[in-house]
């Protein structure tokens, strides 16, 4: 099933406040995780900036095929980890599929999100729980 958005315009908006994190009135499908900030090198290329205390992820709703082939509806598919975050040192993989933080359940892209800026980095490890290749795994995320 395809969804349209009004115009090719509000696709690039939606995408790019959904890159910098930031909550909007509208909806989208793409979601990032404790980002940093995105700065412009010197040749005018996007770069990602790691802070202390991020996940660095960049995740999105799982589609019809992957919610056939995984037989759910809920969860949050990595789509990107960045070098040099807890998210990449606690070695969580991109096609990941996060289904609950911190023993909470995982609905959607947003809700993972929510879920993961909750949480207090100064209060210890914290316990990601993703299927990877159809199997369970609890990943603890360790903030340096």
């Amino acid at each position: 099933m395809m969804r349209s958005v009004g115009s090719a315009s509000s696709v690039f908006v939606c995408a790019f406040v959904s890159f910098l994190g930031v909550s909007s009135g509208f909806q989208s499908s793409t979601q990032a995780a404790w980002m940093a900030p995105p700065e412009v090198s010197g040749a005018g290329t996007l770069a990602v900036r790691a802070q202390h205390g991020r996940f660095g992820l960049r995740l999105v709703d799982l589609n019809d095929v992957q919610r056939r082939r995984l037989e759910r509806n809920t969860g949050a598919v990595v789509v990107k980890v960045y070098d040099d975050t807890p998210a990449f040192y606690a070695n969580i993989l991109v096609d990941d599929v996060i289904i609950a933080v911190n023993g909470e359940p995982v609905g959607t892209a947003a809700d993972a999100v929510t879920k993961l800026r909750a949480i207090d980095q100064n209060a210890g490890p914290a316990t990601v729980t993703v299927l990877r290749r159809g199997q369970e795994k609890t990943i603890t995320v360790t903030f340096r």
